[in-house]
């Protein structure tokens, strides 16, 4: 084989690595953000609005922590709990929020105060732990989370609901 063809194919064998690096590296940070659509119930990531944040701490001003959302995505409700001085806990499916989540609070200096935990809400999460429950959600999931929050959250639990 002379010297441009071996170097010609070469090239071809790089390009194509790249490109199947570019392609599966894509599909790695993209499966989390659609993977919710092949779920029973298909809860898109949408971030709260301040508005919407600054309401559910009007709600919550009588109530006292810990705290937990579930569907916390990038952790703005965690966050802004712990800002105000509750112990806030976040349940996030997807991983890449999960860790935005864990970094927003390291860099906002509330990471004492909190925790996100990448798992699901209908399986191993134990709602007694918690005096407030803050719920993102929609209508079809919650048929299901209400017969979890009926057998396992605390009689006196405040619940907040939030609708998409």
């Amino acid at each position: 084989m002379t010297e441009p063809e071996f170097s010609r194919k070469r090239r071809k064998f790089w390009l194509g690595l790249g490109f199947v690096g570019a392609v599966g590296g894509s599909i790695v940070l993209a499966a989390p953000f659609f993977a919710p659509a092949l779920r029973k119930h298909c809860l898109p990531y949408l971030p709260a609005t301040n508005n919407t944040i600054r309401l559910i701490f009007q709600e919550l001003k009588e109530c006292r922590g810990p705290v937990i959302d579930l569907g916390s995505g990038d952790g703005r409700v965690v966050i802004a709990a712990a800002k105000q001085g509750y112990l806030a806990h976040g349940i996030e499916l997807n991983i890449w929020l999960v860790l935005y989540s864990r970094l927003k609070s390291a860099l906002s200096g509330t990471s004492s105060k909190t925790k996100v935990l990448q798992k699901g809400f209908y399986g191993s999460m134990i709602l007694s732990r918690y005096n407030t429950i803050i719920i993102f959600g929609g209508e079809g999931m919650m048929t299901d989370l209400s017969s979890k929050l009926k057998t396992e959250a605390r009689p006196s639990a405040d619940i907040v609901s939030c609708r998409f």
